[in-house]
């Protein structure tokens, strides 16, 4: 560990073949470094080992499925990761001729965690059918891919795989992945068509939090569920068609997808999150399906051109301010009106009646939630 930290002459480094390992910030603060030969023996590289490495231009390699396999020590929760040298070089070099077209070798089953982690220089990637995994930030901040075509073998897709890769315009998830990781598009800002596979089993948080260029997105059957922030602030996004099989909504799934003029909630799901399409102010009406039992607090707030409602009858609660700032909102149709009541928070024991007869008619009962009880937690017992 800390074998050359510090050494700020040292401006470029060739390591040999016998070398397997690098160890915890072994050139840290290496501050004239500007270029490191990386050789196919390379097995694991340290926590933080080119921590402030910030002159780095280039890393050199002789072999592609070799990195694919370098393990580089740090939390795949975080976003920083300057074990992997690309952090700041951003440059990767094969045989010395840079890599900006990559086409992975049929020899890797196994895309690693943060293998190609903020290379910018990279403009395509071609996966072959021999890869069965991309690992967590495996193409972290990759600002220039503009194309990836994932491989009919790969079977899970780690978080943050693909973390702000802002010039990616389309990508088709092929139908043999069944893990989509966390925020694994997170940031895709560029991103305008997707085809999620038909064997994603659920879309986890952020997974395409801030795909601004995203119009619309068909979630498959085989999906179970969709994790808070999936599409958090995907303004673009006007048409969603949900799955039969998804459960529940999440907290801020929808939230901000300014442009969603039309949601169809399928019988399958029980539960709508907290926030779930916030500010989609472009929705015009929503059905409530007889499957749903809770609307989470906040669930539509702000969806101000929305103008009619329906309320299904197995819903027991609506969380505070589940429809507050629906200014449009005329027409609440609740298919059970009778036996509810409305509290103060969520964690009162008891509280007042609603009168059943101004839940029956839709244009008292679109003032009842917009108005009346907009700061209570509603329930029907």
């Amino acid at each position: 560990d800390r074998a050359f930290a510090s050494c700020s002459s040292l401006m470029s480094i060739t390591i040999p073949d016998s070398v397997t390992n690098i160890g915890d910030r072994a050139f840290a603060s290496c501050s004239s470094l500007m270029s490191i030969t990386i050789p196919d023996s390379m097995i694991c590289v340290g926590y933080n080992a080119f921590e402030y490495c910030s002159s780095l231009k280039e890393v050199h390699i002789t072999d592609i499925a070799a990195w694919c396999a370098i393990e580089f020590s740090g939390n795949t929760s975080w976003n920083y990761n300057t074990a992997n040298p690309l952090y700041y070089a951003h440059k990767l070099y094969l045989n010395d001729s840079l890599i900006t077209d990559l086409i992975v070798p049929d020899s890797v089953t196994s895309i690693g965690d943060f293998a190609f982690y903020g290379c910018s220089g990279l403009t395509s990637v071609v996966i072959p059918n021999s890869v069965t995994s991309i690992g967590d930030s495996a193409f972290y901040d990759c600002s220039e891919l503009a194309s990836v075509t994932i491989g009919n073998s790969v079977e899970s897709i780690g978080d943050y795989a693909f973390w702000d890769c802002s010039s990616l315009t389309s990508v088709i998830i092929p139908d043999s992945v069944k893990s989509l990781g966390g925020r694994a598009f997170y940031g895709c800002s560029g991103l305008t068509s997707v085809t999620i596979g038909n064997s994603v089993e659920r879309i986890w948080d952020a997974t395409f939090d801030g795909c601004t260029s995203l119009t619309s997105i068909t979630i498959p059957d085989s999906v179970a569920g969709i994790g808070s922030f999936a599409f958090l602030n995907c303004s673009g996004l006007t048409t969603v068609s949900i799955g039969n099989s998804v459960e529940s909504i999440d907290r801020s799934a929808f939230s901000g997808c300014l442009s969603l003029t039309n949601i169809v909630i399928p019988e399958s799901v029980t539960r709508i999150g907290e926030s779930a399409f916030y500010n989609c102010r472009s929705l015009t009406s929503v059905t409530i399906p007889n499957s749903v039992t809770r609307i989470g607090a906040t669930a539509f707030y702000g969806c101000s051109g929305m103008t009619s409602v329906t309320i299904g009858n197995s819903v027991t609660s609506i969380g505070i301010g589940a429809f507050r700032g629906c200014s449009s909102l005329t027409s609440a149709t609740f298919e059970n009106p009778n036996g509810w009541r409305w509290f103060t928070s969520n964690l009162a024991t008891d509280g007042a009646s609603i009168s059943s007869s101004n839940l029956e008619n839709p244009s008292t009962a679109a003032v009842c939630i917009t108005l009346t009880y907009v700061d209570n937690y509603l329930e029907r017992r």
